[in-house]
């Protein structure tokens, strides 16, 4: 069929073009300034072993607290969270423990007047690693989502870069927000806190992870055995009992 040029019908093509081209450039720009920059909301909030009005959950009364000190491409700190952590958490009951995860390790805190930068044992790519790590723990709703995220982000941080987005995907955790948030200086202030919170470990941390048990590091390698297993048995100390899931 012979097109003639000038046609109401090739006129209107033409528009119809036309609008869907300049929409399409308007959505990317908007996209890529969303990319580059940390929404004002985004946030610390004060994360909870369990939200207060979820009903049917089991509650214990008594959290053991559990503070892990790691780094994000540390291939020990990988086997003791998807292998010791991870199973542990996901057994208890969500309250049995307060979890508090420190991606810092044996990095480095430079600061000269406002400006702050990191080292990392691991290279530069690890300290974004931990920055990405932050940001999920800082933007996460509760203890659940935290540690199901870092889980996903150790097992699979041979190939991070690859795998982050699926991971935060995953967890329900906004993957444009915490990808500015990780490449961006918003979240340092978490990372310096960090740094000194594994700084004043006592005795300090010669091995990557440490992990501490009510404040005390006695018993590192029962608790990279059998972590269930110890933490049941503190809180048995604890409270007298064992919360469900505990081994018989």
């Amino acid at each position: 069929m012979k097109v003639i040029t000038g046609s109401p019908l090739l006129k209107l093509v033409a528009a119809v073009f036309v609008v869907l081209a300049f929409w399409l450039m308007i959505k990317y720009m908007t996209w890529e300034e969303d990319t580059m920059a940390l929404p004002d909301t985004f946030v610390r909030p004060i994360i909870p072993a369990v939200p207060e009005d979820d009903e049917g959950i089991e509650r214990t009364g008594h959290p053991v607290q559990v503070e892990v000190f790691y780094e994000a491409l540390c291939p020990d700190s990988m086997n003791y969270i998807v292998d010791q952590l991870a199973p542990a958490v996901a057994k208890l009951p969500v309250d049995a423990l307060n979890v508090i995860l420190v991606p810092y390790g044996k990095a480095k805190t430079y600061q000269r007047g406002s400006k702050v930068t990191f080292s990392c044992q691991h290279g530069p790519e690890e300290c974004w690693a931990n920055k990405l790590h932050a940001c999920g723990i800082r933007q996460a709703a509760n203890q659940t989502v935290s540690v199901q995220f870092v889980t996903c982000l150790m097992r699979h941080y041979r190939r991070l870069r690859l795998r982050a987005q699926q991971c935060a995907e995953d967890s329900r955790l906004p993957w444009v927000q915490l990808s500015a948030c990780a490449a961006g200086s918003a979240i340092d202030p978490d990372i310096v806190r960090y740094g000194e919170m594994t700084q004043a470990l006592r005795p300090p941390a010669h091995f990557i992870p440490t992990i501490t048990v009510d404040q005390s590091q006695d018993g590192q390698a029962a608790m990279f055995g059998n972590f269930l297993s110890f933490v049941c048995k503190a809180y048995e100390t604890r409270s007298g009992k064992k919360p469900t899931g505990c081994p018989k």
